[in-house]
């Protein structure tokens, strides 16, 4: 399951855990926000870690539970499960379900990207990137403190996952457009708030700036 999840531009695989005291620490140091429980592996009350997790996260991650049977769906879906998959998982279950939770709870301005290089994984706060430039195969993500952190993926790869507010303007450039301070036509550049130098954008792209500036016109005073 690990090797499908680590496919899906936006998520990557945080670990496995067989027991639920590693199980509860690893959710509670690293705080994913879509989990997999396979309710088999516990004796007693399976949902007893969804429960306790209150008592301790005041964002509480998306759970998906795993099970030879039906017979727990019901109690996982009245517990608050979005998904419930049968064992053994085909890897299609495993892409379907992700992508479900992908498409319905990752366009939360809260939402995050999951950097993964080795063992070394970074969250950035979606509403923290200014834009995003192309350096090859990899991508640098410029925030709004003036950090630059360089992801070994493509930008074609995390535009898929990005939420809306992001929009591509060139090959090599995507922007936060909440940000947008300014769009000049004429020297093909938008300006972002906290960065000096404009960002370039290509003519395939300047529709789509005409009508996010209809947007901005109609909304200013």
């Amino acid at each position: 399951m690990e090797g499908v999840i680590s496919t899906i531009p936006g998520l990557c695989a945080l670990g496995v855990r067989s027991d639920l005291d590693s199980g509860f620490n690893l959710i509670l140091s690293k705080k994913p926000g879509l989990v997999f429980i396979n309710l088999d592996n516990f004796s007693d009350n399976p949902f007893l870690l969804v429960n306790e997790l209150h008592q301790y996260l005041n964002e509480i991650p998306k759970v998906i539970g795993l099970s030879k049977g039906k017979h727990l769906a019901y109690e996982a879906i009245k517990h608050g499960f979005i998904d419930y998959l049968i064992l053994p998982l085909r890897e299609l279950d495993v892409r379907k379900a992700a992508l479900k939770y992908l498409k319905q709870f990752s366009m939360d301005k809260g939402h995050s990207i999951c950097l993964k290089s080795y063992n070394d994984y970074q969250f950035l706060n979606t509403s923290d990137i200014l834009f995003l430039k192309a350096d090859n195969n990899t991508t640098d993500f410029y925030m709004k403190n003036g950090e630059e952190i360089t992801a070994f993926k493509t930008l074609k790869t995390f535009h898929k996952s990005l939420p809306k507010n992001f929009l591509r303007v060139h090959k090599s450039y995507i922007i936060n457009q909440d940000f947008i301070s300014r769009i000049n036509f004429g020297k093909q550049r938008c300006y972002l708030k906290h960065c000096i130098e404009g960002i370039p954008f290509s003519k395939s792209y300047a529709e789509d700036l005409k009508l996010l500036n209809h947007q901005f016109e109609q909304k200013a005073i």
